[in-house]
């Protein structure tokens, strides 16, 4: 195999073949670790009450993104009835910021978030029913507007 290469050239001569002149694109892949850093808090001083906490960064710029780095908090109470029913209510704050956009776009002051958390969690001998519900309709940016609900099942051994 003969390779002829120029300033807009490049040829692959493969036999008596040859691949016609033409500009090739070379995708560099760049990585930067971590790209989230997370510190949770988990205080457990008064029986049957849980004060959780969560700090997280998310570094958007190591993907070379339009986006710049978003820190997000949470925080929660939880509330053990029994061992069988516990309860949480909670905040989750999240903001996605943009470098240069949102000078035009006023993109930020629509993309924040506050999520009011409600949670409650069934344990019937050893089967976990976990039932969660986030809603930011009061505190959110028009776009952030949202209701999520989840329901998740699991066993412990």
């Amino acid at each position: 195999m003969k390779e002829t290469t120029g300033p807009d050239l490049a040829i692959k001569q493969i036999g008596d073949y040859q691949r016609p002149p033409g500009n090739y694109i070379v995708y560099p892949i760049k990585a930067e670790f971590p790209s989230k850093l997370k510190l949770d808090i988990d205080i457990s001083a008064i029986p049957g009450i849980k004060f959780l906490g969560s700090i997280q960064e998310v570094f958007w710029n190591d993907i070379e993104s339009p986006n710049s780095n978003i820190t997000e908090f949470s925080g929660s109470v939880v509330y053990k009835f029994n061992d069988m029913i516990s309860s949480s209510i909670g905040l989750l704050t999240s903001q996605k910021k943009y470098n240069d956009i949102d000078k035009y776009f006023h993109t930020d002051e629509n993309l924040a978030a506050i999520f009011l958390t409600l949670g409650s969690e069934i344990n019937v001998s050893n089967l976990v029913i976990d039932i969660s519900l986030a809603d930011s309709h009061l505190f959110s940016g028009d776009w952030r507007k949202q209701t999520i609900g989840k329901i998740g099942a699991g066993y412990g051994f």
